[in-house]
This record gives structure tokens, C-alpha cells and sequence, in this order.
């Protein structure tokens, strides 16, 4: 069941895409054919076309957009059919050639308009496919209606064609600009994802310890100390495995916001994995900091749980101020977390600091 559901749901986001494609290519579809329709009814008008082609290009720029899209819409697969409009596109743009007898500068301005499409929408393969398309209807038009070139571009139809050179590519540009922004939006959007616990909604190990490096590497040039806290809670495999998962994340993420509402700015706490955290603490000596884990420890005890009145859990933080004898990041949580064990060994729920010149296992 679960599998058929996941099934119907991708399939309903790909229509959902498909969608939302077929309206994207239906209004450039809309400008392409009123900017294309200038230069063509110039040349008709100058070349005195029956009223055939009159008919034919109104047809082309009133009734086609809105048919097109309408076919896309209905279509189980709206993406693949507003494809084959795209072909079509192609047709009627080589039939539109061949009629207005290769007048330079119209002719120019279509084959503009349905290569940037097609390169926008697909790729250069697209685009060299839908073009053989373009040049059989050419060939073919040309056969039925006679040939016919001719090469003079007068100014009425210059004129005709004037706005597409700045409205068409202004357009695209528009486009291509708002894409670039919500790519770039993603990708931080993704940055902060990979540097953010699912869970809790702070650092991550890999992002926390990145504060830790730059903590340590600040003490060497500057010699301002800072402290790192390690904090556990306690007993927490006993809450998952009486209480069950949700209540254990539950107790995650209330312990989180509390060490969050603790910090300062420049601050950086972080969920080192598991029910373990660290706090990177800046400007910030061990009696300090001490203050500050002492105040993290209280509000977890008294924290209360909405959905489970009798819940009360405890934290052990060992913490470990910089100094020079800390050759590394490694090191420094290693004497954090000696300090951890030791709260833990001396009855848990407790602050305990630990001297960095003293061995890790003291």
C-alpha cells in the first residue's frame, strides 16, 4: 500500500510539473506569436496576400495559443504533449517562411523565436530536431505555393520587426534571471539543510566543529580563551525504550531549544549526535561558562512535558576552557568529555570543568 501511494504521489507531482510547463511555454508562445504576427502581416500587406493567409495568420496568433495549451492540459502526460505543440510551432513557423517568400529580417525574427525557445525549454538537440521539422515544412510550402524569394526588407516592415529585438530577449532574460535566483536559493536552502540537524534545527556535528576550529584557531592569534561544553542527557535510553521513539524525540528537541534560548549570538551550540550536545562558547572563560551550563542543567530539570506529566530528565555537562596545551579540536571535545564522564561517575544531573592541563582520563 505504501508503495502504490509513493507511486501515485510522484506521479501526481510529475503532472503537477508538466503543468506548470505547459503554461510556462503558453505565455512565451502568446509573445512569440503577437511578435512574430508584426513582421509577417507587414510583408502580407506589402506583398497584397489573399485573404487566405490573412485568415491563416489570425488564426495562428488568436486560436492556436489557447489550443494548444487546452490539448497540453488535458494530456496524461502534459510535458510530452506541450513537446509536440512545440513541433507544431516549428511547422507553422517554416510554412510562415516559405509564405512570406524569405524576407530577410521576419524571417530572421521567427527563426529567433523558435530557436530561443527551444534551447530554453529543452537543449541544443531539441532545438536541431524541431529545426529539420521547420525546414520540410519550408520545403514543402514552397512546393504547394511556388517558389517565390523575395529579398527586400522595406521600412514599414524593419518597423514591424523592431519590437521583437528588444521585447523577446528581455523576456528570456527575465526568465533566465528569475531561475539563476531560485537556484541560488536552493542551493542555500541546501547548504543550510546539509549544515542543520533534521531534528533539532541546530548545527550539525560537521558544522559545530567548524565553530570549534575557528574558536581554536581565534585563541592562537589572539589568545582570547573560549570554552566548550559537552552536555549528555541522562537516562535517555531508558525514556526510548519505555516511553518509545517520539518521546525521546520529544525530550531532543525540548533539551535543544533550551540550550538555544542559553546562547548569545556568538554563540554556537550543536547536536554532536545522539543525545549529546556541544556549546562552543566565545569570549568566554571556564567560570563563565560555568554560569552558563549550571543555567542549561536547572531549566532541563524543571522542563516539563505537555503529553507526559510525570517525565523528568536530567543532563551531565564537563566542560573545557582553551589554553595552550590544546593542540586541537580533537583534544579540546576529548577533554570536555572527560569532564562529561566524570559528572556522569559522580551521580549525573551535575557541571563539571575540566583543566585542560590535566589528562584526559584523570
Amino acid at each position: 500500500m505504501g508503495k502504490h501511494q509513493a507511486s501515485d504521489a510522484s506521479a501526481a507531482a510529475t503532472h503537477e510539473a508538466g503543468l506548470r510547463f505547459v503554461q510556462f511555454i503558453f505565455r512565451f508562445r502568446v509573445l512569440g506569436a503577437l511578435l512574430s504576427f508584426l513582421g509577417i502581416a507587414a510583408v502580407l500587406y506589402e506583398f497584397d496576400a489573399p485573404a487566405w493567409q490573412w485568415i491563416a495568420l489570425v488564426a495562428n496568433l488568436v486560436l492556436w495559443p489557447p489550443l494548444a495549451r487546452a490539448v497540453a492540459r488535458r494530456s496524461s502526460d502534459p510535458r510530452r504533449a506541450e513537446l509536440r505543440n512545440l513541433a507544431m510551432d516549428s511547422v507553422f513557423g517554416g510554412a510562415w517562411i516559405a509564405l512570406i517568400q524569405f524576407n530577410p529580417l521576419p524571417s530572421a525574427v521567427l527563426l529567433s523565436i523558435l530557436s530561443m525557445d527551444k534551447v530554453a525549454v529543452g537543449s541544443w538537440t531539441l532545438m536541431r530536431r524541431m529545426s529539420l521539422l521547420l525546414v520540410l515544412a519550408c520545403a514543402l510550402v514552397t512546393l504547394l505555393a511556388g517558389p517565390g524569394i523575395r529579398l527586400e526588407t522595406t521600412l514599414p516592415i524593419v518597423f514591424a520587426c523592431l519590437p521583437f529585438l528588444f521585447v523577446y530577449p528581455s523576456a528570456i532574460a527575465s526568465v533566465t534571471h528569475a531561475l539563476s535566483r531560485r537556484v541560488v536559493q536552493q542551493n542555500r536552502l541546501l547548504e543550510r539543510l546539509n549544515r542543520t540537524d533534521a531534528l533539532t534545527g541546530l548545527p550539525n556535528r560537521v558544522h559545530w566543529e567548524d565553530a570549534a576550529h575557528r574558536e581554536l584557531r581565534r585563541y592562537r592569534r589572539q589568545g582570547r580563551t573560549s570554552t566548550l561544553l559537552m552536555m549528555d542527557i541522562d537516562g535517555f535510553k531508558h525514556i526510548n525504550d519505555s516511553r518509545g521513539h517520539q518521546s525521546g524525540d520529544e525530550v531532543i528537541r525540548r533539551f535543544a531549544g533550551i540550550v538555544r534560548s542559553s546562547c548569545r549570538e556568538i554563540d554556537t551550540p550543536g547536536r554532536y549526535g545522539g543525545e549529546e550536545f556541544g556549546l562552543v562558547l566565545p569570549e568566554t572563560d571556564a567560570a563563565a561558562a560555568t554560569v552558563v551550563a549550571e543555567r542549561i542543567r536547572r531549566s532541563f530539570a524543571d522542563a516539563e512535558f505537555g503529553e507526559h506529566p510525570g517525565l523528568r530528565c536530567t543532563v551531565s555537562i564537563g566542560l573545557c576552557a582553551l589554553d595552550a596545551d590544546i593542540a586541537d579540536v580533537e583534544s579540546w571535545v576529548r577533554l570536555a568529555d572527560a569532564a562529561l564522564y566524570r559528572a556522569k561517575k559522580q551521580g549525573r544531573n551535575r557541571v563539571e570543568a575540566k583543566h585542560p592541563t590535566r589528562s584526559a582520563d584523570a
